[in-house]
């Protein structure tokens, strides 16, 4: 079991598949420990598990990791595969407040080779800021861009000996492709290979392992006047009042009708008011105009009804929630540029009544 030295730190390397190393910003303090992820994005992450991709759940299980962590307490940093540099790995998020990470990990998606080695090379330069730090490795494969991810790891514990802990798991890694991994786990006594052949055993072994470094009262207290939602008041008296509707759109990938992780909060805001006030909605489906007009109309609703179907999950009676898709026809921005097609992927919602 992990239990040893985990006061070191944290150094969270999820790796399910090199940039230069920026000054350690201003809001990074170095007697904090370090989560540092890893999120192996290449393409073997787009495999499809229960209808999902395991880019999609791994990204999910570290935007619930990293929001359930004391933001007071570490620094967080991210680290992913360079879809434009082959066979490198860059600096997704730098270290700094936890919030980075939740506010950036929607927009990674899984595409091109796996640069292990040089994810690990990176991870020992951003590593090198702080005192305290544990590695956790996430992956679903090994290297394949020639590097040799062990020797980057025996270079990690050279300079830094007992003070990272490197915890390695693999997701639902084929039976071949395990040795390469086991063999990172076994450069120091207490480092570890867990195998996993699920997302939901991905997650246990995660929230296992922050549990071992999060001492119960480092955990964030939702009882916090900072951590309630913004429309409940805290002088004695619960209160919900209206909400701005232009703060609840819901913008989606291309050709899909999956609800980004990074909306949950937003959603459970939703589930809230609704919850609490004798209102009803309209959620409102669009799409951009690449496919056909019958494709897209078609998407646009399949997209509300998403939304639709998470508040339901919830405890919002269907009574309350209505949907209607309008397509490719109410674009809010020009379709003619990525940034302008992504702003049309998107799910509004009226107040009804």
């Amino acid at each position: 079991m992990f239990t040893k030295r985990v006061v070191q730190g944290v150094f969270i390397s999820l790796l399910i598949g090199g940039c230069s190393v920026k000054e350690l910003p201003k809001e990074s303090s170095e007697d904090k420990p370090v989560v540092l992820f890893i999120l192996d994005s290449s393409e073997s992450m787009k495999t499809l598990e229960d209808g999902k991709s395991k880019m999609y759940n791994a990204k999910k299980s570290v935007f619930e990791t990293v929001k359930k962590m004391d933001k007071e307490k570490f620094n967080t940093a991210l680290i992913t595969y360079d879809n434009v540099r082959r066979c490198r790995a860059k600096a997704e998020v730098e270290l700094g407040n936890p919030t980075n990470i939740l506010n950036r990990i929607e927009d990674i998606e899984a595409w091109g080779v796996s640069p292990l080695a040089d994810a690990i090379r990176l991870s020992n330069e951003m590593l090198s800021r702080s005192e305290k730090k544990m590695v956790i490795l996430l992956s679903d494969g090994k290297d394949n861009c020639g590097g040799n991810p062990v020797e980057e790891a025996k270079k990690l514990y050279k300079k830094y000996g007992v003070k990272v802990n490197l915890q390695v798991i693999g997701y639902a890694v084929e039976e071949k492709k395990k040795e390469e991994l086991r063999k990172i786990a076994t450069i120091s006594k207490d480092w570890m290979y867990h195998d996993t052949i699920n997302i939901g055993s991905v997650e246990k072994v995660v929230e296992k392992i922050i549990q071992n470094i999060q001492p119960e009262q480092q955990m964030v207290n939702t009882n916090r006047v900072e951590d309630r939602p913004s429309f409940i008041k805290t002088d004695g008296i619960t209160e919900y009042v209206d909400i701005e509707v232009s703060n609840f759109i819901f913008q989606f990938d291309t050709a899909s009708n999956n609800l980004n992780i990074t909306y949950l909060n937003k959603i459970e805001e939703l589930n809230n008011y609704l919850k609490n006030n004798n209102k009803r909605i309209l959620l409102i489906g669009h799409a951009d105009s690449r496919g056909t007009e019958s494709f897209n109309q078609k998407l646009s609703v399949s997209r509300a009804k998403a939304i639709k179907s998470k508040l339901i999950e919830l405890g919002i009676e269907s009574n309350k929630i209505e949907i209607k898709g309008d397509g490719e026809m109410n674009p809010i921005a020009p379709n003619d540029t990525n940034e302008g097609q992504r702003e049309n992927r998107r799910v509004e919602i009226q107040i009804l009544d």
